[in-house]
């Protein structure tokens, strides 16, 4: 099949139609010879694109070039196209494969060699990209027809706009925000207000979590040290950019950071004068039953949340804080933790495989809010506290191992949802709500399920829900060779007492349990905002002190 170009020259809606040919297996022609001309072998074609080097074609480690050839299974392997079951397009597992796209116009084709997928993973409709091995360099996110199409809806786009009598054509998958299950999200989060940002805030991709202790001798050490974590945030969060003067003078980059402070219930012993201050509720977290709290990864002084789009602003974050507040701090415990991308849409997924985070109070209701989050006047807490909340994180391990091993049906009914969808066993959508009414026994979601416990969809227990905002977090391998990655559990309410241990109580020793092991965490009370210019972190409390 051939393409011509128009007589006229380029238009927008000819290289659209012409990539669309030629990813199929056409050729390119232009000029004004016979339609579908060929040159001679060999020879250049003005505008010609080569076809792409790499294609999503399951989980890949890696490909090479190599002359075509018919796929095959190997040491046991076998080849599962998504028509035999997966549903999925393109996933092969347990084997290594061979890829020719169909009349590729280069003599070449693509090797792909593939990670056994369990059965599991390839029903639940994950993808991965492939890396090439050509040159040792990976290969960039999404495949490389998505990549092409893109680049040439750019060149469509020129061409439209150059006036080359063009008509711009947009069509493709949804945009980002709305696919991935994420809420729009600023570039730049406003740092003053009467609540601290990120908490609401809708999640950004990167978090890093760190618990300190204070160093400051007195009060006034104190206030200082309040006074320079706000001045420092205020400026980092209006735009992170490096110290050094040849750079920054380059045009800043929020990269939609929130830096979120709060305070431990050891910072109201009798070092500041602050022991009659304390919020109501506010104590070191104990340990329940089926924690193995390791003392070193637990409590603080001061929590701090800081959390982007990129790595990179948290990492810089730290270190201007760190030098800003030198002898005033000292860092307890550290977890760098990310969100998923979705697989294939709606929530994320943690490190389980299972969707996260689906059922949350809605954060745009005040009424909610001031009912299970904010600290409001009926709460009974101290005056400098309106409008602040309590924080509860958990550095939970995964042992992934043990969970890998059993089989998806009886992992299922643990969460009591299904893996592929998210959805509740006795529905469709990840949105749909269980119905525990016609199900009284546990036929379809069994009673000791995670979701039935941690929500029993009660009006009795209707308060006891908060706001989970959690990231999941991979630290490679621990001694034992084993993997240490899990979740940083991080939930935000009015009160830690009614809410989240009520919750952990109903959780006790459920089947769950024997995957999940909490090793860290603490609670903490987030303060409230920074009004203005002239206000700063812990100011009523500090003066009320």
């Amino acid at each position: 099949m051939g393409v011509r170009a128009p007589a006229g020259g380029l238009s927008a809606v000819w290289v659209l139609s012409s990539v669309k040919a030629f990813m199929c297996g056409g050729s390119w022609s232009r000029g004004r010879g016979a339609a579908g001309a060929r040159p001679p072998r060999g020879a250049a074609v003005p505008g010609a694109v080569p076809a792409p080097a790499r294609a999503v074609f399951g989980q890949v480690t890696r490909a090479t070039l190599k002359a075509p050839r018919r796929p095959r299974a190997r040491s046991g392997g076998r080849l599962r196209r998504s028509g035999d079951r997966a549903g999925v397009p393109g996933v092969i597992s347990g084997a290594e494969a061979v890829l020719v796209p169909p009349r590729a116009p280069l003599a070449a084709s693509i090797t792909h060699r593939y990670v056994q997928v369990p059965d599991d993973a390839v029903r639940m409709g994950g993808t991965m990209r492939c890396d090439q091995a050509g040159d040792g360099r990976a290969a960039a996110r999404g495949d490389g027809r998505r990549e092409f199409l893109r680049c040439a809806a750019g060149v469509a786009g020129v061409a439209a706009a150059g006036g080359l009598g063009g008509e711009a054509v947009a069509a493709g998958r949804p945009a980002a925000g709305p696919r991935d299950g994420r809420r729009d999200l600023p570039d730049r989060v406003p740092f003053h207000g009467h609540h601290q940002a990120g908490v609401v805030t809708p999640q950004q991709l990167c978090a890093g979590f760190i618990g300190f202790d204070v160093l400051a001798e007195d009060r006034d050490g104190l206030v200082e040290l309040f006074q320079k974590l706000t001045h420092r945030s205020r400026v980092l969060t209006g735009g992170v950019k490096p110290r050094d003067e040849r750079v920054s003078s380059e045009r800043p980059t929020p990269d939609s950071l929130t830096i979120t402070l709060g305070v431990g219930a050891s910072l109201f012993d009798d070092r500041y004068g602050l022991s009659g201050h304390k919020p109501r509720h506010l104590k070191a977290m104990p340990a329940f039953p089926d924690d193995r709290l390791e003392p070193s990864r637990c409590h603080g002084d001061l929590s701090l949340q800081i959390c982007a789009e990129h790595p990179d602003a948290i990492v810089h974050v730290l270190r201007d804080l760190a030098r800003e507040t030198d002898g005033l701090l000292r860092p307890r415990w550290r977890a760098n933790a990310f969100l998923n991308p979705s697989r294939p849409s709606g929530a994320r997924r943690n490190l389980l495989g299972f969707k996260d985070g689906i059922v949350n109070p809605d954060t745009d209701s005040a009424r909610e809010m001031d009912r299970l989050m904010w600290v409001t006047p009926p709460c009974g807490e101290p005056d400098w506290a309106l409008g602040g909340c309590y924080q509860v994180l958990r550095l939970i391990r995964f042992h992934v191992e043990k969970w890998d091993k059993v089989p998806l049906r009886h992992q299922e009914r643990i969460f009591g949802r299904h893996k592929a969808s998210g959805a509740p066993l006795d529905g469709r959508h990840e949105t749909d709500a269980p119905d525990y009414r016609d199900d009284p026994h546990g036929r379809i979601i069994p009673l000791d399920s995670h979701i039935r416990l941690a929500n029993p969809r009660t009006h009795k227990t209707d308060d006891s829900r908060f706001l989970r905002r959690s990231y999941n977090y991979d630290e490679g391998f621990d001694h034992k060779g084993g993997m240490d990655l899990g979740l940083v559990f991080c939930g935000y309410q009015q009160d830690p007492e009614r809410q989240f241990a009520t919750v952990q109580r109903r959780l006790e020793h459920e089947p769950l349990a024997r995957f999940i092991t909490p090793i860290g965490g603490g609670y903490f009370f987030v303060l409230p905002g920074v009004r203005d210019e002239d206000d700063w972190f812990g100011s009523h409390l500090l003066q009320k002190a």
